[in-house]
């Protein structure tokens, strides 16, 4: 992988970058589970990367052992759910611990990639 920022242009749009890895994150559960492809989807503005690139990312982690299947386990489901856990909803701490964990691996690398907003 590159180390520069992903530069996906489709058309004329300006690029969005995301906020923070869990804004990415719930976006790539997303298209992935509507198979829309929402990345190519209408907007004034176009997603900086593709959900393959997320996808490699994840592979990555993985495949460095920074993320376990407990995190995919909880990034899988409240991913698919659209709805980060969070105690007050029920969610155990453990699950918002994993949910945060694995976020923080991707952070950045997403900042690196130019697919979260680099801050000063």
């Amino acid at each position: 992988m590159s180390q520069r920022p992903f530069q996906k242009y489709l058309d004329n749009r300006p690029v969005q970058p995301f906020e923070s890895a869990e804004e990415a994150w719930l976006w790539f559960c997303y298209c992935e589970s509507e198979e829309k492809g929402a990345h190519l989807s209408g907007g004034l503005t176009t997603r900086p990367c593709e959900t393959s690139d997320i996808a490699i990312i994840l592979k990555r982690l993985v495949a460095e052992k920074k993320i376990s299947q407990n995190h995919l386990r909880i990034l899988s489901r409240f991913g698919l759910a659209q709805l980060p856990p969070h105690p007050q909803s029920g969610n155990s701490p453990e699950e918002c611990r994993l949910w945060r964990e694995a976020l923080d691996f991707f952070e950045p690398v997403f900042r690196l990639k130019g697919i979260v907003f680099k801050t000063a």
